[in-house]
């Protein structure tokens, strides 16, 4: 291999030279030790040396190196995204397949005069709109598909918040607190929430509805904050008619709705909670057993 040398030389060698010059030879390294190996090479100079292509080859060997593990790195992080993405996307699709052709109401079933272009927010009201109905059937109540329908009505506008406000529900799984926060949000509107309430008690707030309580005034839920046990809005100023959806709250025990100014007929479905243990409505204008 090539490489750069200083030429040395015993004694000898250095006194013949000097003669044959006439000067003596200025050598920095001592005689050498004649049992000491010399080797032999081809002196090269430092410019030329500067060109040679071995270190280039090896520069380029880190940077290849590095570059494939910043690529394993790479993919060992972005092939778990994908696949929990695509898994999730794959929920939807089977959520929304399960929920339109399982429900066999007619107001779902009906096939458009038109396609509509579907989007997201479509797609949300779809799948939210299928949840309720399902729980409202369940719940026998079967006024909540004809006031669906109707824009002017409080379930209507329960539904509106729930798809374009709501951002507490955005975030959480499962159907119990979609339900729940329909049914009461179609009370606030149903009894004059925005309009003559003296306290809106955090209702239709962007936190748990467990939360939607001002002291004592409001919705409260079990040890578990995820069902509603009870509701307290008693001399609140509410005023309009009870709606039917109440009773998709089928954890209540305890209603205390007391002077007020509600009318109208007693919902049934709200009488037959099976869990409900306390009924207060005195001092109200409603008719029904």
């Amino acid at each position: 291999t090539p490489f750069a040398a200083n030429v040395v030389v015993d004694d000898e060698t250095h006194h013949s030279r000097g003669r044959q010059r006439g000067r003596p030879l200025d050598l920095q390294r001592p005689a050498l030790d004649p049992n000491e190996k010399v080797y032999e090479g081809i002196s090269m100079a430092k410019d030329d040396q500067s060109h040679c292509w071995w270190p280039w080859l090896s520069r380029y060997k880190l940077m290849w190196g590095l570059g494939f593990l910043v690529i394993c790195v790479a993919v060992a992080i972005g092939v778990p995204i994908a696949r929990e993405k695509w898994h999730n996307s794959t929920a939807v699709r089977n959520e929304i397949l399960a929920a339109s052709s399982e429900d066999s109401s007619p107001f779902l079933t009906q096939k458009p005069s038109v396609e509509p272009t579907m989007t997201p927010s479509v797609d949300l009201m779809f799948v939210k709109k299928s949840i309720l109905l399902k729980a409202a059937e369940h719940a026998s109540i079967s006024t909540t598909v004809e006031a669906l329908m109707n824009k002017e009505s409080p379930q209507y506008m329960a539904l509106e918040w729930l798809i374009d406000k709501d951002e507490h529900l955005r975030g959480m799984d499962g159907t119990i607190h979609l339900v729940q926060r329909f049914a009461l949000a179609t009370f606030y509107f149903a009894t004059g929430g925005d309009k003559s309430w003296r306290d809106d008690c955090y209702f239709l707030s962007n936190v748990s509805e467990c939360k939607w309580v001002n002291n004592t005034i409001g919705v409260w839920c079990g040890e578990d904050n995820q069902i509603v046990k009870g509701l307290d809005l008693s001399r609140n100023g509410m005023k309009g008619t009870i709606p039917d959806e109440l009773g998709l709250l089928v954890g209540l025990k305890e209603v205390y709705f007391g002077r007020s100014n509600l009318n109208g007929t007693l919902p049934s479905a709200l009488v037959k909670l099976s869990k409900l243990e306390v009924l207060d409505l005195a001092w109200n204008s409603l008719s029904g057993t």
